[in-house]
């Protein structure tokens, strides 16, 4: 609080604008200029120029401290949490960056691996059309390995049809034994 030497009043330094605008609106006022007399100790409100009973002023300046240490209490704990969640996030990070180092493969790579072995092995039309359909499942590829795999089935169609033209198998026509209409 600063004082003025000419009036002998204490006012306080923050927030207090140089000019006001008289803000009592009817009988209502939130006295929130408040001028303290030293030396007639007495406080009135600059804004109505009411006296206001000293013990009002000093009750809500509590009321504003307590509020103010309340909320400085609830700064700390946020504070501390944040730097709880730092360290945290840290040791997470560390334990990610160390995790593949001890971890098992992942299925992913299992089953494509799976799935090649079936396309090595595919000898008929009906195992490329099983294998089609166990591998159908199969969205979580990456670029490589529907790579690999396309190129792994072209080669399997073509082991097919080679084998096919190779050794020929006689067709198999379903002739129906029986009497034919003309001699009926």
């Amino acid at each position: 609080m600063k004082s003025d030497e000419t009036d002998n009043i204490v006012r306080p330094d923050f927030g207090d604008p140089k000019v006001t605008m008289d803000r009592s609106h009817g009988n209502y006022c939130s006295h929130q200029f408040v001028v303290l007399r030293q030396r007639s100790r007495t406080v009135y409100c600059r804004s109505c120029k009411e006296a206001i009973d000293p013990w009002d002023v000093l009750a809500g300046l509590a009321m504003k401290w307590e509020h103010c240490t309340w909320e400085q209490k609830k700064i700390d704990e946020l504070e501390a949490s944040i730097v709880e969640l730092k360290r945290e996030e840290s040791n997470i990070k560390g334990r990610l960056r160390n995790a593949h180092k001890g971890a098992p493969e992942p299925k992913s790579v299992l089953y494509f691996e799976e799935l090649m072995r079936r396309v090595a092995e595919v000898s008929d039309w009906e195992g490329q059309r099983a294998v089609d359909g166990w591998a159908h499942g199969f969205k979580w590829l990456n670029a490589e390995q529907e790579v690999a795999l396309k190129d792994a089935m072209i080669r399997a169609r073509r082991r097919i049809e080679d084998t096919i033209a190779k050794h020929p198998k006689r067709r198999r026509i379903a002739r129906v034994v029986g009497k034919s209409e003309s001699e009926e």
